[in-house]
Parts: C-alpha cells; structure tokens; sequence
C-alpha cells in the first residue's frame, strides 16, 4: 500500500503535466501567432519598399531647389571632391548646415561609382545608375516611414486594428506622399524619423505608476503589454 506522501506526490505530479502541457501549448500558440505577425509585416514591409521604388522613379517633376541644392549636389562634392560640377550655394560654402543628410546620398553615389566600375558599365548606364540610386534610396527612406505609420497606429488602437489598417491606406494613397515623399528633401527622412520614434517611444513611462506596475533593472516601468507577451 502507498504512503501518503507518496501518493501526494503523485498527485501532484500529475496535476502538474497537463499545466505543462498548457503552458507549452500556450507558448507554441504565441510562438505561432507571432511568427504570422512578423510574416505579414515582413510582406507589407517589402510592399511598400517596392511601391515607393516606382513611385520615385515615375516622378519627372521639379517641385523645390532644396531637393538638390540641399541634398544631391552637396553630396555629389562629397563623394567626388571639388571642382566635380556641384553646384555649391552660399551656405555650404559657409558652412551653416549640417552635412548629416548629404553624407546619406554622398555614401550612395560612391557606392554607386564603385558599382558602375565593378560592372564595366558604359557612361549611358552609368549615368542612369548615378540618377537612379538616390532616388531608390528615398524610396527605402520613404516606404519606412509608410511602414512606422501603420505600426504606430497598431501601437495606438492595437495589433490588428481597422484603424491601423486606415492609416496604411491613406499614407499609401495620399497623392501629397506620392508627390512629395520620395524627394531627396531633408524633411522627408525627418518625417520617417519622427513616425519611427514616436513608434518606438515608451509611452507608458508617461502614465501614472501603479505600486504593482513590474519595473525594469534600471528602475523604469515596463510596457505592460509587452510584460503580458512574455509571461
């Protein structure tokens, strides 16, 4: 005959699997779940990428001297040094701006160079990848913005919301996004630097504390969102 520990101890025992198997269930499902979530964003992601490269290269038209004056042609000096045919206005040369944002596309006409060396092109389609890649490069700067939008407003309503969803849709179908996102302005890429951060701010740093809200090691409450996920 069994002892009554023993039979405690299988007792619990058993009342101890099938929450086992619960919590692995409900781990698999979140694991599952999360990796649809990262699938569907990786194709919007990948959507938008692609959406913004046609839009910038089906814009023909000039809308303001900033998009080259403060960004391409500064950059053309940068990557090629002076005396290259930048054209170079009064406050570059006196140096009341920051080169940040040229430095971008400065990088990218380098690489483009070295590409064009690599591949034996001809001065035609050198030219044409000289035009090319900075346009693209907006295109990925742009798309990113288009990307935090939805994701902030997923943020804001929740994961799977129509609103987040709205908000896809009318950055995406805006004709000003179209007509003005994928320009080599500066404000542009402030634009997807604000959507990305207000994303990626903790507002719930913000919100009054709760004496049994759980707090990072560094003292900070975390988002309680998150801490659910990860339970």
């Amino acid at each position: 005959m069994a002892s009554p520990a023993l039979s405690q101890a299988s007792t619990a025992f058993e009342s101890d699997v099938p929450q086992a198997q619960d919590e692995q269930l409900s781990k698999r499902g979140y694991l599952l779940r999360r990796a649809r979530e990262a699938a569907t964003s990786q194709d919007i992601l990948l959507f938008l990428i692609a959406f913004r490269i046609l839009n910038a290269l089906s814009i023909r038209t000039f809308f303001q001297p900033d998009e080259y004056f403060q960004s391409l042609e500064p950059a053309w000096e940068i990557a090629f040094g002076a005396n290259t045919g930048a054209w170079i206005t009064w406050e570059w040369k006196n140096q009341l701006r920051s080169a940040i944002h040229p430095t971008i596309f400065a990088g990218v006409y380098r690489l483009s160079a070295e590409l064009s060396k690599l591949m034996r092109l001809t001065p035609v389609y050198r030219t044409d990848l000289l035009l090319a890649a900075p346009k693209v490069t907006q295109a990925v700067i742009a798309a990113l913005g288009d990307y935090y939008t939805w994701k902030l407003g997923e943020r804001v309503y929740g994961r799977g919301c129509n609103e987040a969803w709205v908000a896809l849709s009318l950055t995406v179908t805006s004709a000003w996004q179209w007509f003005c996102s994928t320009r080599t302005l500066s404000n542009c890429l402030e634009t997807t630097l604000t959507v990305a951060a207000l994303y990626n701010w903790p507002w719930h740093w913000s919100v009054d504390a709760a004496c049994d809200e759980p707090v990072d090691r560094y003292g900070l409450r975390e988002d309680p969102g998150q801490a659910e996920e990860l339970a």
